[in-house]
This record gives C-alpha cells, structure tokens and sequence, in this order.
C-alpha cells in the first residue's frame, strides 16, 4: 500500500476511475464537502492507492470536462447509436449532481512565466497609449470653430466672412480676414468691409465674428475656439465709412499652439510616416536575417572544415595503423628469414661434422685392419 511519504508515482486506470466515480455518486461529496475524506479512504482500501483530496476532485472534474467533450461530439453526429458503458453512465449522475448543486469544473490553470506577464502588460499599456492617441488626433481634426451671433442684432442679410491666407506650408506670412457686414435694421452705422491683420502664427481655419461698432449693439467680440488654449495679443484694425476713423485695438485672441495643417497633407505625411517605419522594420529584418543567414554559413563551414579534419585524422590513423602493421610483418619476416639461415647453418654444421665423422671412421677401420 502506497503512503503519502511514497516516492513512486501513482496513475490513475479505468478500474480506479470506476471506483471513483462510484464513491462520488454514493456520498456526494459535492454536497457535502467532509464525505471527501470517506471517498478518499474507500478509495484506498479499494485499490490500495493513496491520492490526496486534491488530486481527486481535480481527476473527477477532468474526467467530467472530457466526458462532456466526447458527448457534444457523439451528438453532432446523425443516425449513429452510441452504446454508454458503466463509466459513462456514473459521469451522467455525477454532471446531474453538478448541475443540481451549480458546481462548475474549474480546467487547472497554468502558470504564465514572468517573461509571458511582461510581454502581456506591455501590448496593453501599447494598446491603451495608440487608443488615446488615436482618440486625441480625432478630437483635434474634429473640433469645430463656430460662429457666434447677438439674437438682438438682426441683419438683412448674413455677415459674409472671407479668409485670406498664404499657402497651408507657408506659415510666416501675416494673415489678413475680410468680413462685409450689410446694413441693420437697428440702425447701426453700416460697415462695408473690416480688415483685421495678424503678424503672428494664425492657422488656416479661422471663423471670426465681428460686431459693427455701436451703442445698440451687446459686444462686439471676435473669438476663436483651438484645442489648446493660449492668449495672444493681436493687432485688430477696423474701418468704418460713416466715421472714416481707423479703429486700434488690442484684443487677446486664444489660438492654437501649434497651426492645424489641411486634412490631405496630414494624411499624407502619416502615410509617409508609416510608410518609412515600415521600410525601416523590413531593412532592419532583413539585415538581422542576413546577419543570421551570415551565421549559419559560417556555422556550416566550421562544420564542414571540422569533418575535414576528422576525415584527415581517420585517414592518417589508418596509415599509421597500416605502417604499424607493415613494419611488424616485416619484423616477423626478418626473424623467420634469421631462424631460417640459422637452421641452415646448424644443418650445414651437422653435415660437415657427419661428414667428419664418417672420415673418422673410415680412418679407424683401416688402422685396424
């Protein structure tokens, strides 16, 4: 019997899967969450197995999760009778007693990596800065200048208001705006044309409202609305015919920080803008892929001169080897041509000294005779 102090590594099999689900269905430990120490030790005096309450609901709620999986499956399918085992039938009360109690099979969450939570939190706060951006960009091209009107001066006709500006590029020359205001009908002193002259910055959308001087008349205002507000003394000139007086007066006028090109060249110029960062990435990619196609090259040479080599080492082991081998056959063939001469010689010995022996007794027998 397993213990938790065990090392061994315990599986679940079908048969365990079977005893499970039996002690689930019997005491409803999903109901009452103490019977889980009764399923845990039924469970082992069963098989013999010891698992912990942990793994045990989070193999019960696999199980069910797979089961449900399958079963969505068997369904889409038409005009084929699927046969329920045992085990199927125990995961159906189990997903009824789940669905009873409202107990929902939780899937184990993985761990993300640090590296992973960076990565995330930094597409978010991109995410976040080009959504805020994009939406500043479209309050500023969207932002309207209107035009504002005393409701106690009634004119014959509307006020005509007619912008003279430079080139949108050219910036640095002065502006001038010419507004013809007709007669009233309150008899105001009527105004045929006010010229109003700028020398500083003045952007090319421009809605000015202008009053003909007068003491029937609220004030006369001339009001600009930017995005971001700044007060900027200008210089405003006035003509008025029935007076032939030139009127100066100060006026601070809030203007943009920053003149408001036309819509077309803004365009354009974030389409070049994205237009180069993008040729910018595609060489900088493509660079870093020649650096790398640079590397592998030169990686494959290595590998190339170093199975060069160990072909020359195996080539020069070989002729060492052949010499070795040479050398001591010509060693042995020395020592067998010597033995040879020596038996030759010892054989030549012996027939001189056979022969001396036969001289000897041929010399014998004739002395004795």
């Amino acid at each position: 019997m397993n213990t938790p102090e065990s090392s061994k590594r315990v599986r679940f099999t079908y048969e365990d899967d079977l005893c499970l689900l039996k002690e689930v269905a019997g005491h409803n430990p999903l109901a009452y969450p103490d019977n889980w120490n009764l399923v845990q030790e039924n469970l082992q005096n069963i098989t013999g197995k010891y698992f912990i309450i942990r793994t045990l609901k989070d193999h019960v709620f696999l199980m069910l999760n797979l089961w449900k999986k399958k079963n969505a499956v068997d369904q889409k399918r038409s005009g084929v009778e699927e046969v329920y085992s045992e085990k199927d039938k125990l995961l159906q009360e189990v997903a009824d007693m789940c669905a009873e109690l409202n107990v929902q099979p939780s899937p184990k969450r993985r761990k993300v990596s640090k590296e992973k939570q960076i990565i995330e939190l930094g597409r978010k706060m991109r995410e976040d800065h080009t959504t805020q951006w994009v939406h500043k960009e479209n309050t500023e091209e969207n932002g309207s200048i209107n035009l504002v009107q005393d409701q106690d001066l009634t004119y014959d006709v509307e006020p005509m208001i007619e912008l003279m500006v430079g080139d949108a590029v050219t910036k640095e020359v002065p502006r001038q705006i010419l507004a013809e205001v007709p007669s009233c009908s309150n008899k105001v002193p009527a105004t045929k044309k006010i010229v109003i002259v700028t020398k500083e910055k003045v952007p090319r959308q421009l809605i000015a409202e202008v009053v003909p001087p007068s003491s029937h008349t609220v004030q006369a205002a001339k009001r600009i609305m930017p995005v971001n507000k700044e007060e900027v003394p200008r210089q405003i000139i006035a003509e008025v015919p029935s007076g032939s007086k030139t009127i100066e007066a100060t006026n601070k006028i809030t203007t943009p920080a920053r003149s408001r090109q036309n819509r077309s060249v803004l365009i354009r110029k974030n389409g070049m803008d994205y237009l180069k960062n993008k040729h910018d990435k595609q060489y900088n990619l493509r660079e870093r892929e020649l650096a790398l196609e640079e590397k592998k090259v030169e990686l494959e040479d290595k590998r190339l001169q170093l199975e060069q080599r160990k072909i020359q080492l195996q080539e020069n082991k070989w002729e060492n080897e052949f010499n070795e081998r040479k050398l001591k056959m010509e060693l042995e063939l020395q020592h067998i041509r010597t033995q040879v001469s020596q038996s030759n010689n010892s054989i030549a010995l012996i027939e001189s000294q056979a022969m001396v022996i036969e001289t000897l007794l041929k010399r014998l027998e004739r002395y004795e005779n």
